[in-house]
């Protein structure tokens, strides 16, 4: 089964185990507007391992996972600008076999790590982005962050990025289909994961309900970002990098639960699977080594605010 096939079978599996809350009603649930703050809470699992056997669905033999859960507050100071903010930040790690490494576990499944004073205080960090027809267009970091922190809040951001409006998109060579039940289009789209084609499907709404898949095509790819999801040193090395992506089988799907239509919308509940499988020198039948990404970022919460001035922070722009 090709990667984009398996992970859009397995985004089924992604649950919300890693926290007793549940997301908010429909009633409660509001599009993104200044003077609001919206509560999320995030959780996300990475295992690095041998895949017990070629080409298998399961992945029993996961040799390592850790886990990161808190709660992420968006704060809308107007219309386009925003603060992201992380809080009650939990981390658990474990060695050993995961029964399911797309399903996001309850975070209690490893042992909690102590974080140090300095790691959390730059995962506590602000970080204040630019937020236009809902695509993320700048994000401005306090110079202090350092690349795995500022990673993780690009997560974050990844999830509440959805290109609805359709802008961008090439007036030559869109892929664009529409029917009575879907709407399906394809256009370039900046995010963690680099400048690549992307597609989008939208479902028929059911109720105030309607679902969107967003999923990344890494064959046509501007530019792949290079991942980074812990406090590890690194080194800058072009032919690193270059021999690493030819190294790197890559597949990431997205699937939004969202309330209202496509022109105006409120974010229910978001699921993440990113699959990242390592070639090596070896024969097609030798075990892979590969990672698995499952994250789950559903709203818990929604506030009126007043406007709290914010420290100034470094601006860079999503992909960098």
């Amino acid at each position: 089964m090709k990667l984009p096939t398996l992970i859009l079978c397995a985004l089924v599996a992604v649950s919300a185990a890693a926290s007793s809350r549940r997301p908010v009603t429909v009633t409660e649930a509001t599009p993104f507007a200044a003077g609001y703050e919206y509560t999320f809470r995030y959780a996300t699992q990475i295992g690095s391992g041998i895949r017990s056997q070629p080409n298998a669905e399961t992945f029993e033999s996961q040799q390592a996972t850790y886990q990161i859960a808190a709660d992420a507050v968006i704060h809308f100071q107007t219309e386009r600008i925003a603060t992201l903010r992380l809080k009650d930040v939990i981390v658990t790690s474990q060695n050993g076999a995961v029964i399911d490494p797309r399903r996001v576990a309850s975070v209690n499944i490893g042992e909690e790590q102590t974080l140090e004073t300095q790691i959390l205080e730059q995962l506590e960090y602000v970080v204040k982005f630019d937020y236009v027809n809902g695509l993320i267009e700048k994000v401005y970091f306090n110079g202090k962050d350092a690349t795995w922190s500022k990673n993780v809040k690009r997560a974050i951001l990844n999830m509440v990025q959805l290109n609805l409006a359709r802008q961008n998109m090439p007036s030559e060579g869109t892929n664009y289909v529409e029917t009575a039940s879907k709407n399906m289009f394809n256009l370039p789209e900046v995010s963690l994961e680099g400048d690549c084609q992307t597609m989008y499907v939208i479902s028929s709404p059911v109720s105030q309900f309607f679902n969107v898949t967003k999923s990344i095509d890494f064959k046509q790819c501007r530019r792949i970002a290079k991942i980074q999801y812990g406090p590890r040193a690194t080194k800058q090395c072009a032919e690193c990098q270059k021999q690493a992506d030819q190294q790197l089988d890559r597949a990431s799907v997205l699937q939004f639960e969202l309330i209202g239509t496509p022109e105006k919308y409120a974010i229910r509940r978001v699921q993440l699977l990113s699959q990242y499988v390592y070639k090596t020198l070896a024969t097609e039948s030798a075990h892979p080594m590969q990672t698995i990404v499952a994250s789950e970022l559903f709203l818990t919460a929604v506030e009126k605010k007043t406007v709290k001035a914010l420290p100034t922070v470094r601006r860079q722009r999503i992909h960098r």
